[in-house]
């Protein structure tokens, strides 16, 4: 996936729903996001039931928890069929060889 479809379709949903604010964003698209204590990880993608969620992790500060739901929507945007089986952890996909994180 190319950074500027990435960075096109951030404009666009930006464009589509007036606002950059990713907790804007996510209320606007459904996905229902909440904090956790969560141990090391600083958030997570999900779909339980159809359900599309973000877990933040209880701990982060607000710029932090801005910039992990902004990353986490991207999940949600752009490869949301990998969710259907399994969570899309963040230490478990940093990895840029794999394609869900580069």
């Amino acid at each position: 996936m190319q950074r500027s479809y990435i960075i096109k379709l951030a404009n666009d949903l930006a464009k589509q729903y007036q606002t950059r604010d990713p907790f804007a964003l996510a209320q606007a698209l459904g996905l229902s996001v909440q904090f956790s204590d969560i141990g090391g990880v600083k958030g997570f993608y999900t779909v339980i039931s159809g359900k599309r969620f973000v877990v933040l992790n209880d701990a982060l500060d607000s710029e932090q928890a801005t910039c992990i739901l902004a990353h986490e929507i991207g999940h949600d945007r752009l490869h949301r069929h990998f969710a259907a089986d399994r969570t899309l952890q963040d230490i478990m996909l940093y990895d840029m060889e794999s394609q869900p994180e580069h």
